[in-house]
C-alpha cells in the first residue's frame, strides 16, 4: 500500500504482545500443568497416550493433536521473522514446493488461523477433558493463555512502517 508516495506494509504481529506470549509459554514449561507434573515433563509424556490412540481413546487422540500446537509456537519467532522479510522485501526467493510451503506458512492469515486453532485445540482439552483432571495447575492455564495471548498479537498486528524498496 502507498501513502503519500511511500510504500507501507503492517508489521505482522504486535511484538510486545507475541513476546509476552512466548515467555508465559516457557514460564508454563517450568510450572505444574497437573497435580505435581512441570509442564516440560508433561510434554514429554507422548508416548504415554500412543497406545491409547491407537485403540480410539478420545482424550489421547487430542492430547496428541496438541503437539503441532506446541511446535507451532515454538516456531512462531521464525515463522513471524520470516513473514516480516516477506512483507518488507521484494525479493521472493525459490519457487520449490518448500518455498511455497514457506510462502503460505508466513502469510499473516495462515498464523492467525494456525493460532487460532492451537488455542482451540488447548482450551477443548481442558473443558472436555478437564473434568476428570481435577488437579489442573496454574501451568496448564498460563500455556492455554500463552497460544490466545499470540493470537491477538497476530489478529491485531503491529505498526505500519516504511517498506524497503
Amino acid at each position: 500500500m502507498a501513502v503519500n508516495g511511500t510504500t507501507i506494509y503492517r508489521e505482522p504481529c504486535h511484538l510486545p504482545l507475541a513476546g509476552a506470549a512466548w515467555l508465559l509459554f516457557l514460564g508454563a514449561l517450568c510450572l505444574p500443568v497437573i497435580g505435581k507434573i512441570p509442564g516440560w515433563q508433561w510434554v514429554g509424556e507422548q508416548g504415554r497416550f500412543w497406545r491409547g490412540s491407537l485403540h480410539g481413546e478420545l482424550v489421547s487422540i487430542h492430547y496428541l493433536a496438541l503437539t503441532p500446537a506446541n511446535l507451532f509456537m515454538i516456531a512462531s519467532p521464525w515463522l513471524i521473522w520470516r513473514c516480516r522479510q516477506a512483507a518488507t522485501h521484494s525479493d521472493p526467493g525459490g519457487r520449490g514446493a518448500g518455498a511455497r510451503l514457506l510462502e503460505f506458512l508466513t502469510r499473516r492469515r495462515t498464523l492467525q488461523w494456525v493460532a487460532a486453532v492451537a488455542v482451540g485445540l488447548s482450551a477443548t482439552y481442558l473443558c472436555h477433558f478437564g473434568r476428570g483432571m481435577g488437579n489442573v495447575k496454574a501451568g496448564f492455564l498460563i500455556w492455554i493463555f500463552s497460544f490466545g495471548l499470540l493470537g491477538v498479537s497476530l489478529w491485531r498486528g503491529g505498526n505500519v512502517l516504511p517498506k524497503d524498496g
